[in-house]
């Protein structure tokens, strides 16, 4: 879909890592006719990873532009990616040099050569954002004030729009597909880090404690009841 198709869906935020300035303005610039929102960071910047990451609906890490001594930062922010469920995309002019971080991409990612140009580029960000919408991509999910609109990414509360992390996201869509009902850390886990197994009761705390903020602004009510020592239900009761 083209930023002129987009209607007002909340625009996806794209970061892209490189060293190579020309390039990723370049890109920068057709990402952003397709109606993403572009963030540009050097590779060679290592202080405040997470909290871009943490931000992103989809990292591209170029390193067909990279010096080698810098891949072990760009490793940071894929193993980053891979803990948040940020899907990525790695550019990449060398399939040896590229090798080492493909572990990193599991079902969320894409490894892509340079030469491709910036509209496989493109497509191949759409791709992996597709692929992060799981089974309701072409639906929609209410609940109380809440709505869903998983084939735009949008959620709103009272017609206000609310910005989530992808993986804030995960968890809101599974609240919202099962109301009222206590669902576990481990069921949470699963349904917003699928591809990581391992994922504890203190991330899972956090990322609720994240959308919960995100959804209550001013003075409208938590919809997200904590049950201590079981998990979390979404209601409005």
């Amino acid at each position: 879909m083209s930023g002129r198709d987009s209607g007002h869906a909340r625009r996806r935020t794209v970061v892209l890592y490189g060293s190579d300035a020309a390039y990723g303005d370049l890109l920068a610039y057709v990402l952003e006719i397709e109606g993403y929102q572009v963030h540009q960071t050097s590779s060679r910047r290592t202080s405040g990873n997470r909290r871009v990451v943490s931000k992103a609906d989809v990292v591209v890490l170029d390193l067909g532009s990279t010096p080698r001594a810098a891949h072990e930062r760009l490793r940071q922010v894929a193993a980053l990616c891979a803990q948040d469920g940020t899907p990525l995309v790695l550019l990449t002019d060398d399939a040896t040099a590229a090798s080492a971080l493909r572990p990193l991409l599991g079902d969320r990612g894409q490894a892509v050569v340079r030469s491709r140009g910036a509209r496989g580029i493109v497509l191949a960000v759409r791709e992996v954002l597709e692929q992060g919408a799981g089974p309701c991509a072409a639906g929609s999910l209410s609940y109380a004030d809440l709505h869903m609109d998983t084939s735009r990414y949008r959620v709103t509360r009272a017609g206000q729009d609310i910005h989530l992390t992808p993986a804030e996201f995960r968890l809101l869509k599974h609240f919202l597909a099962h109301p009222e009902r206590v669902l576990t850390r481990k069921q949470l886990a699963q349904a917003a880090w699928p591809q990581k197994p391992d994922v504890g009761r203190r991330t899972v705390d956090v990322y609720v404690g994240r959308l919960r903020r995100a959804l209550t602004p001013a003075a409208q009510r938590d919809l997200i009841r904590t049950v201590w020592s079981i998990g979390y239900a979404l209601t409005a009761r």
